[in-house]
């Protein structure tokens, strides 16, 4: 693949087109995979393809046959009680190395942004900015890249923000 950015189209045996995405190497896009031997990976299936901050750098050199490394849960299974209330929950586990899982429910369908910040509150990563539908969400945050100390990570929901402390100690 082009260490450029490219459109990758996906055809079926009857050569119609099934699926499509134009990738970048630089910002908004993920710039990790540029070479430095992790991949781009889609964080979930069904979110849209085509927007950047659904992918994310894969934690190795790629995940093949297997599901990929940064994969988030979208929704749940059906059978359990849908949530009545934005909820972000603590981390766990809390303190964590080298990953932590970030759940959170939505009483609706809503855009979503969760981010992570450093303690002098730059911004670190951006887990999601997507819409999810409603139920409980479970996301994974890997830190290999980061050192040991106190971060954050911020949820937005329309008219709801939320923010918890995590602690990484390596």
């Amino acid at each position: 693949m082009s260490n450029g950015g490219e459109l990758i189209r996906l055809f079926n045996n009857e050569m119609l087109l099934i699926d499509s995405v134009r990738y970048d190497d630089e910002s908004p896009w993920v710039i990790n995979p540029d070479g430095s031997g992790s991949t781009l990976e889609l964080k979930n299936p069904n979110l849209d393809n085509g927007y950047f901050g659904n992918w994310s750098s894969s934690n190795g050199n790629g995940t093949p046959g297997k599901q990929n490394s940064n994969f988030i849960v979208t929704s749940i299974e059906e059978n359990i009680e849908l949530p009545n209330e934005f909820r972000l929950y603590q981390n766990y586990p809390n303190p964590f190395n080298p990953s932590t899982k970030i759940r959170f429910s939505l009483p609706q369908r809503s855009v979503v942004s969760l981010e992570i910040f450093n303690v002098i509150g730059e911004k670190i990563d951006e887990l999601i900015n997507s819409t999810l539908n409603t139920g409980f969400h479970e996301v994974d945050f890997h830190s290999s890249n980061l050192s040991s100390g106190i971060y954050f990570y911020k949820i937005k929901s329309g008219n709801f923000v939320q923010t918890m402390k995590m602690i990484l100690l390596k």
